[in-house]
């Protein structure tokens, strides 16, 4: 599938997100919490109780019948020790993209690694079926380098026509960088609407979470709202899950 990017199209859909109060929200203040953690800089020597976070935005993000959550303490203990174990393996790889954004990746010097990451979480199995097993891997990799990892969901594989796999994510990132480097031409007018967005979620949640979002999260956002039918301004926060 060739992408052309609309840059009105596109303003306008991350515009259309930010409308999506419960979503944004959650999204700022699980990242201001992991930013705060330094979340990246414990991989090697994380605790179960370092995935609280984490946990805490599949729980708002994700049907309940998709991901394996329970308000049972031992449940989420169990949730998080597997991905704590998990992480603190992968240590080697998270270093070795630590300052790699989505416009610096390169498939041949990094896709080995992303699959490794990826592949690994993805055994975890913390879903109901393979597109949300998958799902829930994007978001957990996402908020821990939010810069390179692109997220994706179970309309927005189907859209790409990708394997909810290792070899598929690696695919679709490939394109997203791709996307990526279509959208650099545009990078004040991207910048402008973003910290437009920024500013007036400030204004609602506060200033001291909102901080500016990743070019692979704004691609999210985009992808989100195309592969969905047209949300009213009032309705954002229909009965839909991120």
């Amino acid at each position: 599938m060739k992408i052309e990017i609309d840059i009105e199209k596109f303003l306008e859909n991350i515009e259309t997100y930010a409308m999506d109060e419960e979503y944004d929200y959650t999204y700022y203040l699980i990242s201001y919490k992991l930013q705060r953690m330094q979340i990246t800089k414990m991989i090697g020597k994380l605790k179960p109780e370092h995935m609280s976070p984490i946990l805490l935005l599949l729980r708002d993000w994700m049907p309940g019948g998709w991901v394996h959550w329970s308000e049972k303490t031992e449940k989420r203990w169990q949730m998080g020790f597997e991905l704590c174990k998990a992480l603190n393996n992968l240590n080697r790889e998270f270093n070795l993209l630590d300052n790699v954004d989505l416009m610096q990746f390169d498939v041949d010097l990094h896709g080995l690694t992303v699959m490794r990451i990826f592949e690994t979480i993805n055994n975890l199995e913390f879903a109901s079926s393979i597109e949300a097993i998958a799902t829930v891997t994007s978001k957990i990799i996402h908020l821990l380098n939010p810069n390179l990892f692109v997220m994706w969901d179970t309309r927005i594989i189907k859209f790409y026509s990708f394997q909810p796999n290792g070899e598929g994510y690696l695919e679709f990132l490939t394109k997203m960088k791709k996307v990526a480097t279509q959208l650099k031409f545009h990078q004040s007018r991207i910048v402008d609407k973003t910290e437009e967005l920024r500013k007036r979620a400030a204004e609602v949640y506060g200033e001291q979470i909102c901080s500016k979002k990743s070019l692979a999260k704004l691609i999210d956002e985009n992808n989100w709202i195309k592969t969905r039918r047209p949300r009213s301004k009032y309705h954002s926060s229909a009965h839909t899950y991120r």
